[in-house]
């Protein structure tokens, strides 16, 4: 698989507008991704500081994320296994091998308006191993000037990294002070909302923005028996919105595609909220369905 499409897999259900393939079928996936590292927790060997902050969901990333943010996708292999998701999930992290010749338990990545991304990585065994031509430091945090893929990387859990300095700089900030405005201001009703609505816990999860970015929305894939669950949450859904929904859920039906595609409306303390469900035993189909 190529490493490039674990940035991008997701991007063809936010925007709808190109395909992505994952790169090997669902029969293909009946193996577990090798783990060509042995699990121990290793350590990070650097002279200043070391990122410690929560990473277990996309909300604790985007703590930590500046803010701008077009979309953003959280990996959770650990909270994928015993699911029908555990294969799927180390199929899309183990090509990240090669980055730090570690397991990648947890990954995430936002994106930006300007092209610009940030992504975060759980490894393990911790360990420096990827290729690096100098150093240098910002709030005492060693910054590695890192090469294939070059870019800025502060190592922790998570490790942080980003072709854009100036990026990498203000998640440090972020990382030093919460009191900073971070990506999670941006969705933070939405997170409200979904909280209320679903206690689930989703090993995949997406969020976006969508019309001009005046809309929301939080995506989440779960396993169930042997089946793959996809909920997706709208506050105050525009017509169009609701529209394209209508559009693939008739699409699919028409195709038979998935087991079940729903579309509820509620109210959650007076916002109107739109929660699409989708169900199949094709989790790449489920994963790709466009969800605005």
């Amino acid at each position: 698989m190529n490493v490039k499409l674990i940035s991008y897999f997701l991007v063809f259900i936010m925007v709808g507008s190109a395909i992505v393939y994952i790169g090997a079928s669902t029969q293909e996936q009946t193996q577990p991704a090798p783990q060509p590292t042995k699990e121990y927790e290793g350590y990070f060997n650097v002279q200043g500081k070391v990122v410690y902050k929560p990473f277990d969901n996309i909300e604790d990333a985007l703590n930590i994320t500046p803010p701008g943010i077009l979309y953003a996708t959280f990996i959770n292999c650990d909270k994928a296994k015993n699911s029908v998701l555990e294969n799927f999930s180390l199929h899309l992290t183990s090509p990240l091998y090669t980055y730090y010749l570690s397991n990648v338990k947890r990954t995430f990545n936002a994106y930006y308006q300007s092209g610009d991304n940030i992504r975060m990585d759980y490894i393990r065994p911790k360990g420096i191993h990827f290729s690096w031509t100098g150093m240098s430091t910002y709030r005492d945090y060693v910054v590695f000037n890192r090469t294939n893929p070059g870019g800025y990387i502060v190592v922790g859990d998570p490790i942080v990294f980003s072709q854009n300095y100036s990026l990498l700089c203000r998640t440090i900030d972020l990382i030093e002070d919460y009191n900073e405005t971070s990506g999670i201001s941006e969705f933070s009703r939405l997170f409200k909302i979904v909280n209320v609505l679903d206690n689930a816990s989703y090993p995949i999860e997406v969020v976006g923005k969508y019309g001009d970015n005046e809309g929301v929305y939080y995506l989440g894939v779960r396993g169930e028996g042997g089946k793959a669950v996809r909920k997706a949450y709208y506050p105050n859904p525009t017509p169009e919105l609701l529209d394209n929904i209508r559009k693939y859920r008739d699409k699919a039906i028409e195709n038979g595609t998935f087991e079940s595609y729903q579309i509820n409306i509620t109210d959650v303390e007076g916002t109107k909220v739109a929660i699409v469900t989708i169900v199949s035993e094709n989790i790449e189909e489920v994963v790709l369905e466009p969800a605005i």
